[in-house]
C-alpha cells in the first residue's frame, strides 16, 4: 500500500479538534536512547515557520523491539501528528507539544516519517530511519484488511479481517481493536474474520501472534474512519 503525503497542498481542513491516540500505550522491553535529534520541516511551498520535529532515537539508530516506542516534540501548536512508517500511516495526539506512539518494525531498515501542521497551516516533516535486528523467531505479520485510512465506515458495520503469518506453527492469533483483544483463528499462515465496527469515530487494527519459543510479531496499526473529516492518506491542515 502506497501512503502520499499531500504536502502540496497546504490549505485549511476541518480535521476535527481533540487529542486522538491511535497507538497502543503498553510498554514491552526497553532499549537505549540516543539524544534527541532534531531537524526543522518545511513545507513544499517553502515555509520558514514550519513546526520544528524532534524525535528520540535508540542508540546508534538500531533497536530489537518489533513494537517500537517512538517519542519526540513538535514546536509550535500542532495538536495531531501523522506518522508513516513503512508506507502505512497513524494519526497520533501532540499533546502539550509531546508525541508517543508504538510502530511495528520489519526487519531491516525501517523508513519513519513525522508530518504536523501549525494552526497557521504551515508543515513541519522530519524523515529518519531505524534499523530493526529482530529476535530469533519472531514472525512477520502482515495485515491486509481492513484497508488503512478507509472512511465512511458506520458503526455496526461489517469488516474483513484477513492477513498473513509467515509461521504455519501458529494456529492462534490476537487482533487488538482499539486494543481489545479478539481471537483469531490461523490456518497455514492465514487468518480471517469477521467484525462489527463499534461506535467509534476512529477504529485501530493490529494482529499479534507468538509462537511458543520467541516474541510475538506485530502487524502494522491501520485505521478506519468513522466519518470524512479526517484524511490520514492525504493529510492537510486542521
Amino acid at each position: 500500500m502506497t501512503v502520499a503525503y499531500a504536502t502540496e497542498n497546504t490549505s485549511k481542513a476541518n480535521i476535527a479538534a481533540g487529542a486522538f491516540s491511535t497507538g497502543n500505550t503498553s510498554s514491552l522491553h526497553g532499549s537505549p536512547t540516543a539524544p534527541m535529534l532534531s531537524g526543522k520541516g518545511m513545507a513544499a511551498s517553502g515555509e520558514k515557520n514550519a513546526p520544528v520535529i524532534t524525535t528520540q532515537l535508540p542508540s546508534g539508530n538500531i533497536t530489537n523491539e518489533t513494537l517500537y516506542r517512538l517519542k519526540g516534540e513538535i514546536g509550535g501548536s500542532a495538536k495531531q501528528a501523522f506518522i508513516t512508517l513503512n508506507e502505512v500511516t497513524q494519526l497520533v495526539s501532540v499533546v502539550n507539544g509531546i508525541f508517543e506512539v508504538e510502530v511495528a518494525m520489519i526487519k531491516g531498515i525501517n523508513k519513519i516519517s513525522i508530518l504536523a501542521f501549525d494552526s497557521s497551516g504551515n508543515v513541519g516533516k522530519q524523515e529518519v530511519k531505524i534499523l530493526y535486528n529482530p529476535p530469533p523467531g519472531v514472525p512477520l505479520v502482515v495485515l491486509e484488511s481492513p484497508r488503512n485510512g478507509k472512511q465512511g465506515v458506520k458503526d455496526g458495520d461489517p469488516v474483513i479481517v484477513a492477513g498473513t503469518i509467515d509461521d504455519s506453527s501458529i494456529t492462534r492469533a490476537i487482533l487488538l481493536l482499539n486494543g481489545i483483544p479478539i481471537k483469531l483463528k490461523v490456518v497455514n499462515g492465514r487468518f480471517k474474520r469477521k467484525i462489527f465496527m463499534p461506535k467509534t469515530r476512529i477504529t485501530t487494527f493490529r494482529v499479534m501472534a507468538q509462537n511458543k519459543n520467541s516474541p510475538p510479531g506485530y502487524s502494522a496499526m491501520h485505521t478506519i474512519l468513522a466519518g470524512y473529516d479526517i484524511d490520514i492518506i492525504n493529510p492537510r491542515p486542521y
